[in-house]
This record gives structure tokens, sequence and C-alpha cells, in this order.
């Protein structure tokens, strides 16, 4: 017993930790200056497309990263969810607890209203658990972009927090459709 214990509290480290790992390299991508889109433009249009018009590479660079705030929101929920998901599967149910060196209770008797009482009291439901993910993922975007607001020649842009978003919305749609597949 002990063992498994510990192999998922093991497991939810690791999850724990990629989470904050990913997170921590959102933050620190957002800190440097000298990732603002026109360095980068300048830096592109030097390097790889010394041809092209300023107006060309920026048009491309923009598209390109806002698949990358788009990637790296998605990734982000779908790493919050799978930690979400592990941490409060282990958490202990609510009520009545077996005595030591029982495994399961008895049958608890019906009530006398006739309703009976929910299985996983105490428990969130999947898309409860994946809504707290999103909203985590979500409410990251919006300190990150405020973050970014505050680093010199960055600029925080509401666009920004609206792909951000749809990339939550669509991680965790992936994710949904891959456990979804793997049931049937």
């Amino acid at each position: 017993m002990r063992a498994a214990v510990r192999t998922a509290v093991r497991a939810m480290a690791w999850d724990a930790a990629r989470a904050a790992a990913w997170a921590l390299l959102i933050y620190l991508s957002s800190a440097r200056s000298e990732l603002s889109g026109h360095n980068v433009t300048l830096y592109l249009q030097r390097v790889f497309f010394p041809g092209a018009s300023y107006a060309t590479v920026s048009r491309w660079q923009f598209y390109a990263r806002k698949a990358v705030h788009f990637v790296e929101y998605a990734v982000l929920a779908v790493l919050l969810a799978v930690l979400l998901e592990k941490w409060l599967a282990a958490r202990p149910v609510a009520g009545p607890q077996p005595p030591a060196g029982l495994t399961r209770l008895p049958a608890p008797r019906p009530p006398r209203n006739g309703c009976r009482p929910p299985s996983r009291a105490g428990r969130l439901s999947r898309p409860a658990v994946w809504l707290l993910a999103g909203l985590g993922a979500a409410g990251f975007a919006v300190l990150d972009e405020w973050h970014q607001s505050r680093v010199p020649g960055r600029i925080a842009a509401p666009w920004d927090v609206a792909v951000d978003a749809a990339g939550v919305a669509a991680g965790l749609a992936v994710l949904w459709l891959a456990r979804r597949s793997r049931r049937s």
C-alpha cells in the first residue's frame, strides 16, 4: 500500500514539475526585451530573408508568434488538467472511511426518503477539473501579459490573451478527444 502511495505521489510531483517548468519557460520568454516583434523581424530579415521586405517578414513573424502563443497555452492547459485529475483522484472521498484492516465499508442502507447519496461525494467531475485547469491556464495568460507590459520594449496585447485562451480550449479539446478515443 505504501509503495502505491509513494508511486502516486511521485507521479503527481513529476506532473507538477512539468507544469511549473512549462509555466516558467513561458514567463522567462516573455521577460526578454530582445524577443519583441520588431527585434525578431529585423533579425529574421537580416539572417534568413535578406531580400524580403520588412512588412512581409513582419507579417509572417506575427503569424508564427501567434501560433507559438496558441501551442504554449494548449500544452499548459493539458499539463494542468492531467495534474489536477491525478491530484483530485488521490484525495480521500468525503464521508466515512473503513476501519483499519478493512478494505471497504459495508453497503450503506438506503435513506428513508428513497434518494441515494452521490457515489463520489466530495469529488469534482472531469469537466469541472478541466474547467479549473482552463481557468488556471487562461489566468496565467492574463498575468503573463501584465508581466510583459512591465518589460521594457515589450507590450501587452489583449489579442494575445485571446489567442492564449483559444489555445487553452484547443488543448483541452484534444485531451478530451484523446481520452474518448482511448475508451472506445
